[in-house]
């Protein structure tokens, strides 16, 4: 831990870590050092102790402690009476008064003296012995080291609890001992179970320092290489100060020509999106790469009613997102040194209102002047849109048929297909002439309808006019004459003017709504070809 906290500090203490690489040790391991080194008696030094005072206590039962106190007095008495003659001369036994101290007697004490002496001597001496006996088993009964005290870790507890324990237990019974033999006795057999807890906490801990000397000497080499490294990248550091400033002037340089690089793509982006945005209150403010290596992004900046917050794609409908996707992928696929000569579009109107579809086309009709431009799509809006733009675009349609047979056929704008199975079925010699006269008016009833909604959405955009208003126009009646009038005159003025100038326009006009609920009457072919000429009055806006 303390290696990791000098390698991550801003200024790494080069002799710091070196000193630690050499083998400082921290508190932990002293403390367990300090365990491993615990000294406790060993078997030998008690039991030469013990067998000592058990010897003294023999010895001293011999001769007896009581037996020494009256010898000693016993001589005091007779050195006393020896002085007595030799000062006095010959006299009465000053003790008993009856028996006489004269010289023989005087000798005689003497001579007991002499023996007393030697006696007591031996004595004294046991005593001594006895004493230093009792003195060393005390001595070597300590109380437990305050190692004993300090946890050593969660591994070793049990170990550190079960010696303390012992050695507490054996400190007890020598001061439980209410003799020196029960002294000697107790401190022997409670010394047995000590040693060995002792011994198997000291062995525990060593083999646990091993293990961490074992671990950190890896670390430690490791440290020491870093150390080296380190002191290598000092003196190299102005050399790569002065390489870290060129490869920043290369990032920004680069940074600088991609920037460049991306200009015409971005101005692209803006004008495309400007043509696809229509209503949308979202500008592009601007295009930048950022970022290096596998963390490059693009970065877009945008307006939201001319405010620089820069959050405007946050307020994006799903349809601008779409149509914000081709704004950035276009101007890519269409650059110039683009080795592909075509773009491919599927289903690119997804999501889009009415608006983006009609500016799409305009993007795509302005692409197409450089490439061949495919478009795939489900929408039919597309489809009338491009009508609508009279642009330069063949609009097919693929149908999947019985069996997975697709068929492509050269599509045509919704009034002709109305008209083309309006005559298919007027030819229908099969169908019943009751359903003909039926299915028939509603068919050219869509077709005069079709033409009419074509004319009036193309002249009103055209216009400038905005969608949702054109929209709002046409669902405002659900009738067919009031749809002619808007797409002939713009406005829903009466139509009697208009069919009275040919007869074809009166005859279609009356299928539409007469025989659209009473069923036709009359020639079916001759009705459809007089529908066919009012839609093509309807679709030149002829009045």
């Amino acid at each position: 831990a303390e290696a990791q906290k000098l390698i991550n500090a801003k200024a790494p203490d080069l002799a710091a870590i070196r000193s630690l690489a050499s083998g400082v040790t921290d508190a932990a391991d002293d403390q367990l050092r300090a365990a491993a080194d615990v000294d406790f008696p060993d078997q030998q030094q008690v039991g030469v102790a013990t067998d000592r005072l058990e010897q003294a206590v023999a010895a001293m039962s011999v001769e007896g402690d009581q037996l020494s106190e009256a010898l000693e007095l016993r001589m005091t008495l007779v050195e006393a009476a020896v002085r007595f003659h030799d000062h006095q001369g010959a006299q009465q036994c000053p003790v008993c008064d009856e028996g006489m101290l004269d010289d023989d007697r005087a000798d005689q004490l003497h001579a007991q003296l002499g023996e007393a002496a030697a006696r007591l001597q031996s004595l004294r001496q046991v005593r001594s012995e006895l004493s230093q006996a009792r003195t060393s088993v005390r001595q070597l009964v300590t109380a437990p080291p305050p190692e004993l005290h300090q946890s050593l870790g969660d591994d070793l507890e049990p170990l550190r609890a079960d010696a303390l324990s012992s050695w507490i237990q054996w400190v007890r019974a020598a001061e439980g001992a209410a003799d020196d033999l029960r002294l000697a006795g107790q401190v022997r057999d409670a010394h047995r179970p000590a040693a060995a807890a002792v011994a198997d906490l000291r062995t525990a801990v060593r083999s646990a320092l091993d293990r961490r000397d074992d671990a950190w000497q890896q670390i430690a080499t490791r440290l020491a290489i870093y150390a080296d490294r380190l002191s290598d990248w000092e003196t190299q550091r102005p050399e790569a100060v002065t390489a870290k400033k060129a490869v920043d002037w290369l990032k920004q340089a680069d940074a600088d020509l991609k920037t460049e690089r991306l200009l015409p793509i971005a101005r692209q982006v803006a004008e495309i999106w400007a043509a696809l945005r229509q209503e949308s209150n979202v500008e592009i403010a601007g295009i930048r790469l950022e970022g290096a290596n596998t963390r490059r992004r693009v970065e877009i900046s945008s307006r939201v009613d001319g405010d620089d917050s820069g959050s405007g794609l946050a307020v994006l409908s799903q349809g601008e997102l779409h149509a914000l996707a081709l704004a950035m992928f276009l101007p890519r696929a269409t650059m110039p040194d683009s080795p592909f000569r075509f773009v491919v579009l599927d289903d690119p109107v997804q999501a889009m209102d009415p608006a983006k579809v009609d500016g799409l086309v305009t993007v795509l009709a302005e692409i197409s002047r450089r490439r061949q431009v495919i478009v795939f799509s489900h929408d039919d809006r597309l489809a009338s849109a491009v009508r609508r733009a009279a642009v330069n675009a063949t609009i097919l349609e693929a149908t999947r048929e019985a069996g997975s047979r697709v068929t492509v056929r050269s599509s045509t704008d919704p009034a002709r297909r109305y008209l083309s199975d309006a005559f298919a079925l007027a030819s229908d010699q099969k169908l019943p002439e009751e359903t003909r006269r039926r299915i028939l008016p509603g068919l050219l009833r869509l077709a005069v309808e079709a033409a009419a909604r074509d004319r009036y959405f193309g002249t009103q955009l055209g216009a400038g006019a905005t969608h949702a208003t054109v929209e709002a126009q046409w669902h405002s009646t659900n009738r067919v004459q009031p749809r002619v009038a808007l797409a002939i005159y713009g406005a829903q003025e009466n139509l009697r003017g208009w069919q009275s100038k040919e007869r074809h326009r009166a005859t279609a006009m009356g299928v539409c709504n007469r025989g659209f609920h009473e069923g036709l009457t009359g020639d079916p072919k001759e009705i459809c070809r007089d529908v066919e000429r009012t839609v093509r009055d309807i679709s030149r806006g002829a009045r």
